[in-house]
């Protein structure tokens, strides 16, 4: 039994580094690519949240303004475009929508105003507001925000005062 010699299954220490070598590349590839699918599905999500966010800011606008009293035209106009509205609404409240609060501050949220009391409608995205009164009562409504991404959700949509004669 002297000259016999057991043959032990193995890796030598160089296919051992050969492999763990490999192994680091894969994983590494592996973790970079579900890095970028998580930011790409972080940055969808958001762009999705801003456009919610936009399309209600706009539904609220449109409820109010179609059912306005009457519209309160800067600088005596009676049309045009600004970035504010001024209206009495159905309960004979003065309501103001503009960005940024009485003071001036947070100039890219958009605020719903009643009386002395600012209320957020769509916060900290954005980035143009306009409405053009076209007749008396036919308001085009322009806003735009921006995710920080760099999404961009812009909507167009005009709203009809129901209860503003011609």
């Amino acid at each position: 039994m002297r000259g016999r010699r057991f043959n032990e299954g193995g890796f030598t220490y160089v296919e051992l580094i050969v492999g763990l070598a490999l192994a680091v590349v894969v994983l590494s590839a592996v973790a970079n690519l579900l890095s970028g699918l998580l930011l790409s599905a972080r940055a969808g999500t958001e762009h999705i949240e801003l456009h919610q966010a936009t399309r209600t800011a706009v539904d609220t606008m449109v409820r109010e303004l179609r059912y306005a009293r009457q519209i309160i035209y800067p600088d005596a106009a009676t049309t045009g475009s600004v970035d504010h509205i001024t209206f009495i609404n159905a309960d004979g409240e003065t309501v103001t929508f503009g960005l940024g609060t009485t003071a001036g501050a947070n100039l890219h949220t958009l605020y719903r105003r009643r009386g002395a009391v600012d209320n957020p409608v769509s916060e900290n995205n954005i980035s143009l507001l306009d409405f053009t009164v076209e007749r008396p009562r036919f308001i085009t409504i322009k806003i735009q925000a921006t995710d920080p991404w760099g999404g961009v959700a812009q909507f167009t949509t005009a709203v009809t005062c129901l209860n503003i004669p011609e």
